[in-house]
């Protein structure tokens, strides 16, 4: 038992570290030099507005504080309409909670349904995960300050608040270059096929997935039509397959100068480069034009009936792994919620009402798997500790007394915004010093500095309590993973074996297996730490074993789809294969329908044209079969 304990201490504490250690990762300069220009501009408004009304500065700054959260959100649509929509989130929230807050019952009810309905979002898109997390925790804040404010100064607070966050945005939106980041994440993507065409190591299909969202899928929901850089990816696969079958030293001298094309350097292009792969050459010739198509904007605004659409979808489609994560999101900030309404009752805090931020705090750490959320809990929490301590001193040094200069308060606040934006992207624990350093200082140093640890402890407890009590099942997770990366793999084998379902075959069926692995991997990181709590180390190693295989799998399918393209195999004489690949994959999961089902396909082939591919998912069968054999609740669906 008490080797258990260490173990897991152990596990806590390397959680911890990745969630702390800096990891020196920046917003890009022009956002941020853009931002840093809003937030003084807006600053500058608010202060000039605090002598009609003295709240108004401080409103302001907590709304373009907000205003740069929406604006640097992972965003699905024009910065614009993104933008629209993370501040009309937060203010139906700020609504809601106003005219609710004398309710208590009722706002117990709508905040736990809204993190139940937020936790489902998670797994389908960030951007609409925080944009409703945003908006159940504009509920509880409203609804907390509220307390002995008449209603009209409640929505005269708001306004302002939506207005420091709507002039940040509109600065932000109407400069913001779109598709400045495909670039150099591109450029990553080339310089893993330099890598591989080195015969070295590369982590290709990681800097894939990354890639896919960026200037894929964002391309797409913008309706642009197919921009230069968009073919530059398309043209990464073929390549892939290409170099690992034909090892040519032009091929490498090729790929790194389109690494560098894509990083802005100006370079020579290489000698003889007639010499290197088509694909490649047509890459360059595209980069050297650099005459991006011509884009086509659909008109988008935001509406509610299409929000509504999309959340009916996610809810049918979700799957057991994301339910339980939304029930334990809900009952932690259910929890945190009614421990907030007990501290307003009795205990009486330096800063009053902001109980609220049990909660916010609370919700803030909830993560999918258990090492996310023991380590995103501790960092914060120390991260917040370390940032108030700061706040609190500061604050003293400048004003020992009172505020007497309302100048020197608005320029420090001001600069304390940018500081964030400098360092948020260091870590959990970087972010949180700066946001608890800038509130605290704001909000009136000591009685901000230890309202907010308090709160940050109280809520930080909640949310690793409820963990422990109702605990992720990360072997359930694996389960699933694995199971729909089998059916994604097996669906595109499948129509690769007849002629005509081929040419349905589309790009995106492949975005979906790279987005599938992605989920796999994470997923096996978080079984392999509870089976290492557990001391289970044969079954870390199956684990590690099965994403280097799926990784492997997924590799010869993207090589076997330029294969058939290239007609360098005859399908006819690969079908059968393809159909049992196809079977063997679907019955990973050990259903007994599918079983059933798919036993019927399998075919007994006497010669496997793809012997790698076959001896891989082989070796895939073996060890989920140990692992389902180590493990009773393990893919039993």
């Amino acid at each position: 038992m008490n080797k258990k304990i260490a173990r897991y201490l152990l596990i806590w504490l390397k959680s911890t570290w990745l969630y702390s250690k800096p990891v020196w990762n920046f917003v890009s300069l022009s956002d941020w030099l853009l931002l840093s220009v809003a937030v003084l501009i807006t600053n500058s408004i608010g202060f000039l507005l605090s002598d009609i009304w003295n709240a108004t500065f401080i409103l302001m700054n907590v709304g373009c504080f907000f205003g740069t959260i929406v604006c640097l959100m992972p965003r699905h649509d024009e910065p614009l309409i993104n933008a629209i929509k993370g501040i009309a989130f937060i203010g139906l929230g700020g609504v809601v909670g106003i005219l609710f807050s004398g309710f208590p019952l009722l706002l117990a009810i709508v905040i736990t349904g809204g993190l139940f309905l937020t936790g489902i979002t998670y797994s389908f898109s960030i951007n609409t995960f925080l944009r409703y997390l945003f908006c159940v925790l504009a509920v509880m804040a409203t609804a907390g300050l509220k307390i002995g404010v008449s209603t009209a100064n409640m929505f005269l607070g708001l306004l302002s608040f939506i207005t420091g966050m709507a002039i940040v945005a509109l600065i932000f939106c109407l400069y913001n270059k779109r598709l400045n980041i495909s670039l150099p994440m591109t450029a990553s993507l080339y310089s893993q096929l330099v890598l591989i065409s080195n015969n070295k190591k590369a982590n290709y299909f990681e800097e894939r997935t990354k890639v896919l969202e960026a200037v894929e899928i964002m391309p797409r929901i913008y309706q642009v039509r197919d921009p230069w850089v968009f073919q530059v990816v398309k043209s990464a696969d073929k390549i892939l397959t290409r170099i690992t079958w034909n090892k040519n030293k032009k091929n490498t001298e090729a790929l790194s100068y389109i690494v560098q094309l894509l990083q802005g350097m100006n370079v020579p292009q290489p000698a003889k480069l007639e010499n290197a792969d088509s694909e490649i050459q047509q890459v360059i010739s595209i980069l050297n034009t650099k005459q991006e198509r011509a884009r086509t904007f659909s008109k988008r605004s935001f509406s509610l009936a299409n929000e509504i659409k999309t959340l009916k979808k996610m809810v049918s489609t979700t799957s057991n792994t994301t339910l339980r994560f939304a029930s334990r999101l809900a009952l932690t900030g259910l929890v945190c919620y009614v421990l907030s309404l007990a501290m307003d009752q009795f205990m009486i805090m330096p800063l009053e009402k902001h109980s609220f931020w049990i909660p916010l705090s609370g919700c803030l750490m909830v993560m999918p798997g258990v090492h996310d959320t023991l380590g995103k809990s501790s960092a914060r929490a120390f991260g917040s500790l370390f940032g108030a301590c700061l706040g609190v001193l500061l604050f003293s040094i400048l004003f020992p007394s009172q505020i007497n200069n309302k100048l020197l308060y608005a320029v420090v606040s001001t600069i304390l915004i940018i500081l964030f934006l400098t360092i948020k992207k260091f870590s959990q624990f970087f972010l949180m010093i700066s946001v608890t350093f800038w509130l605290v200082f704001l909000l009136g140093g000591s009685i901000a500095g230890v309202t907010r640890i308090v709160d940050v402890i109280i809520g930080g407890s909640v949310a690793i309590l409820i963990l422990l009590i109702f605990p992720a099942k990360s072997n359930d997770d694996f389960a699933e993973n694995l199971e729909d990366w089998g059916k994604v793999a097996g669906y595109i084998l499948l129509y690769m074996s007849n002629e005509e379902k081929l040419s349905d075959l589309k790009e995106k069926d492949f975005n979906t297996l790279y987005i599938m692995q992605d989920k796999l991997k994470r997923s096996a990181n978080e079984f392999i730490i509870a089976n290492r709590v557990k001391n289970d180390y044969e079954t870390v190693c199956l684990i590690e074993s099965i994403k280097t295989l799926t990784s492997k799998i997924e590799l010869q399918i993207v090589q076997m789809r330029e294969h058939i393209k290239l007609a360098t195999v005859q399908l006819h004489e690969v079908r059968g294969e393809f159909q049992e690949y196809y079977a063997r994959l679907n019955s990973l999961t050990n259903s007994t329908e599918i079983e059933k089902k798919t036993k019927e396909q399998k075919q007994s082939l006497d010669h496997y044209y793809f012997a790698e591919l076959n001896l891989n998912i082989k070796r895939l069968e073996m060890e989920v079969g140990q692992i389902r054999a180590a493990n009773k609740v393990f893919i039993n669906s």
